[in-house]
Formats: C-alpha cells, structure tokens, sequence
C-alpha cells in the first residue's frame, strides 16, 4: 500500500472515530460511499483486463508448468530457483502472479493465475519422453514403455577420455591451456551463460559451468532439436522412405497446400502462415503451450505464400516434419525409439530425452533435453560428416544436403541448420566452413570443419540482448592455441 491509500484509509478511520455531529457522519458515509465505489470500479476493471489476456496468462500458465515439470523430472533443479530463474526473472510482468503446486506421486505440475486455477495449465512427466502439456478435452496420447538402451556406460567414465569416456584431454602446453581456460572464463562471464564445452580434434579440451549446474545437467537446446529432426529426416531418407521431393505430404492439403514439398519444410520456405513472434500470444506460442497436437496446429495453417518463394522461420514446419517421418514409419513402437537406437545410443548421448506433445508427436522444434558434453558429441559427429567411430550415423551426403543454402534464404539457412552465427557473422572472422546451431535464448553449438573445432554455449540469455556467440568462436580461433 502506498503512502497515499496509507492517508486516505486512516482519514477514514479517524472520521468515523471522531463522528460527534450529523455533517461528521455525512461526511465519514460519503466517503465510505466514494471508498466502495471505487473498488468496485476496481474489481471490475481487474476483471475485464484479467478476461481481455485470458490466452496470455494461459500460455504465460502453460509456459510455467511445463518449463518447471521438464527441469523438476529431468534435470533435478530445484522448482523455486527455476519459477525464479527461468521463468520470472527473463519472462513477461504476467508471469510473477502465477503460482505453482507439484504432484510428485502423479508426476505433474499445475500453474494458474495467484493459484486460483484460472487459466491454468497441468503439465505431467512421462518416463523416457520427458514432459508434456495435458488438455482437459484431448486426453494424453499413451506411449510405449522405452527401456534402458545398451552401449553407453562407458561413455560415463572418467577414466577414459572423452568421448569415449568422460575424462578431459588437456591441451598439448601448459600455456596453451592456461590461454584456453581464460577465454572459457571469459565466456562464462557473459550474462546467462551455463554452459560452455570446447572440442577441438574429437576431444574435450575445455569446460565450465555456472553455479548449479555440471557436465551431467540436462539442458534445453529450445531451436538446436531442430537439428536433430534433420538428421532423422536424412536416416529415412537414406533408408528410401521418404524424399526431400515429395509432396501432397498430408490427406489434409488437398488445396494448393498440396504443392509443399519436404524440401520446402527443411527449407523454412513452406508459405504457410505462421507468427515466430515470442512474448504474446502468437503462433508459436499458441502451438506450444495452447494446442494438444503441435503438429496438427501447423498443418492446419492457411497458405500465404507460393511454397518455394520466401524464407519465413516458422517452428511449426519442424513438428510438420516429425509427424510426416512418423507417418511414414508407420509402426509406433519403431518410430519412439529411432532417434534413441539410430542417433543418441550410438553417440553416447545418454541424458537425450526427446520430448512429445499430448498427441505423442515428437516436438520437434524445441524440446530435446540433453547435457553440455551430450549436445557436444552431436556437434562432432556433424563435423565427422555423419562418421562416428567408424559407423556412418547419417550419410555424408545429407550432410551436404543439410549445408546446401536454402534458395530463399540468402545464404543464412540450409536444412534445418544455420550457416551463420546468431544475427548474421558480419564484423566477424570465421572460416568459411563454419555453421551453427542456434536456440531461443541464446543456445549456441557452433561446428567448423577446417578447425576441427565444435564450441557449445549453453544458458538463458534472452534474445535481443545483444549476445554473440561468434566472439567467443573468434577469439578461440585467433589465440594461436589450435595451430600446430
């Protein structure tokens, strides 16, 4: 309360202690009139604002619960720190009046307006697809059991170096370690940096946390599981199950929605219209945390432009994709545990969760938890060209592929990757070869082939803040430290 309410209520007081006379009291009832009204005209003006963004305070509720139930079950972060940290601290004013209540026997966590339910969002955890929004009207879709996966406990130990095991191979002087850790510092020092892992020649030569985290912290890679959902696209494309030609992709596009290729999808040029906008109620946040079916959502979307012709990024063509590859898996109990058998086993990504929608789709353009050293190993294995090993993961022709320029994107985007750092490499040196991965707030996994180098950045810097992961990059390459 302010110090003029403060006044206003003890002149109140005082009026009706001090009433002697009939003007007094007039006087000490006017006001009380005055005080009534007001709040009415209050409360009701409360009411039409709260009514008038009831989707935004659901989205800001949908964004609490799941982001609170993904770190709660997957990465053991304390829920207070994360509503603190993750959620109010960077979010939108609306996000500090909603609270939270966690289910720990049934594995869920609810989010509503100060509580009371309003506009609320439940968000539960399933083991192994990690966590999703429930819908009261579109019960979740069930999901295969997937269990314990061979082949990665030796990837967990320290005394072999990494990535073989977990232990670090320091570089060949002192000095150049010394050198090495200092930029690391460096980096770390940037605001909302958690993260950073330094691989140059297939080992792990550097790396650092913030307070709260360490090298088995799963971690958000938001945008990097694009990625992901192009590598799984080039497995089914090498094993002739689909082809970046196709079109007429759903029984739903019987419109000129027909003539969107695959390609076009990878491309980020599919005409569909879809708003990327963040901190409303837009596209894609009505996508993440509004629809039950994220796929769905997008694929209902109405053409604005000629497939082919304009680079829009949209995150809803990327759950386009994943519900195609699973349409043309066509066996569930195959296609959940693909990106595990095919890509995270094999790697030896072993904190990889891949997280579905309520409808069981796999959401493709945001939500792979995995760990700094996990997301890194992904990292090497596109600077190897799709090698691992000496196993081929992915061919190294949609390697090719997945850096070939998008026809519209003026040189910025290729297949579901990027070929510039965050906000264009301009002011910047970098080998031509370099590409990168990038997520919301300021997630980084940059890949330069002619270095061996992979760097990854991990953290919540929130976007337009300026950030620039490419200095970081550059000052490694220009410390003299990587040369013979």
């Amino acid at each position: 309360m302010d110090w003029q309410t403060t006044i206003f209520f003890n002149q109140v007081r005082e009026l009706l202690l001090s009433a002697s006379s009939d003007l007094q009291i007039f006087r000490a009832v006017k006001l009380l009139l005055t005080v009534i009204v007001l709040l009415i005209l209050l409360s009701l003006g409360l009411v039409f604002a709260l009514g008038s963004n009831r989707e935004l305070i659901s989205v800001g509720s949908g964004y609490t619960a799941k982001t609170i139930c993904s770190n709660a079950f997957l990465t053991q972060r304390s829920p207070e720190h994360v509503l603190a940290s993750d959620v109010q601290a960077p979010g939108h004013p609306l996000l500090k009046l909603v609270r939270v209540q966690i289910d720990e026997s049934a594995q869920t966590v609810s989010a509503s307006l100060l509580g009371t339910g309003w506009a609320g969002a439940t968000a539960q955890h399933r083991d192994g697809y990690g966590c999703a929004l429930l819908h009261a009207n579109t019960p979740a879709q069930p999901l295969p059991a997937i269990t314990e996966l061979p082949g990665t406990s030796s990837q967990t130990d320290a005394n072999l170096a990494w990535p073989d095991g977990n232990g670090h191979s320091p570089m060949p002087s002192p000095a150049r370690q010394t050198t090495l850790n200092l930029l690391v510092d460096a980096a770390m020092a940037e605001p909302g940096t958690r993260s950073v892992v330094v691989i140059h020649k297939g080992r792990l030569v550097a790396e650092d946390y913030a307070a709260g985290f360490d090298a088995q912290t799963r971690q958000l890679g938001w945008s990097l599981t694009k990625t992901v959902t192009s590598i799984l696209t080039g497995m089914l494309v090498d094993d002739g199950l689909v082809s970046t030609e196709d079109k007429s992709l759903f029984p739903e596009w019987t419109d000129d929605r027909k003539n969107i290729s695959l390609a076009n999808l990878l491309h980020m040029e599919s005409g569909l219209d879809f708003d990327e906008s963040y901190g409303s109620v837009s596209d894609v946040t009505r996508m993440l945390f509004l629809e039950p079916d994220m796929a769905g959502f997008t694929v209902d979307r109405r053409l604005a432009k000629k497939p082919g012709t304009e680079f829009v990024y949209a995150s809803g063509t990327s759950n386009v994709i994943t519900r195609l590859l699973r349409d043309r898996v066509g066996d569930d109990s195959k296609w959940y545990v693909l990106p595990s058998t095919r890509l995270f086993s094999p790697l030896g990504m072993s904190s990889a969760i891949f997280e579905t929608d309520a409808s069981g789709n796999f959401v493709g353009s945001s939500y792979l938890y995995a760990s700094a050293r996990d997301w890194a190993r992904l990292g090497l294995m596109l600077q190897q060209k799709g090698r691992w090993q000496n196993q081929t993961i992915i061919s190294a022709d949609w390697i090719d592929y997945m850096l070939q320029p998008a026809p519209n994107s003026d040189n910025e985007y290729g297949a579901h990757v990027w070929l510039r750092g965050e906000g264009g490499d301009k002011g910047f040196e970098l080998p031509e070869d370099a590409f990168w991965l990038l997520g919301h707030d300021s997630q980084s996994i940059a890949v330069i082939p002619s270095a061996e180098l992979v760097v990854v950045r991990l953290g919540l810097t929130p976007d337009g803040s300026g950030f620039k992961p490419q200095r970081f990059v550059q000052d490694l390459l220009q410390s003299g430290i990587f040369t013979e």
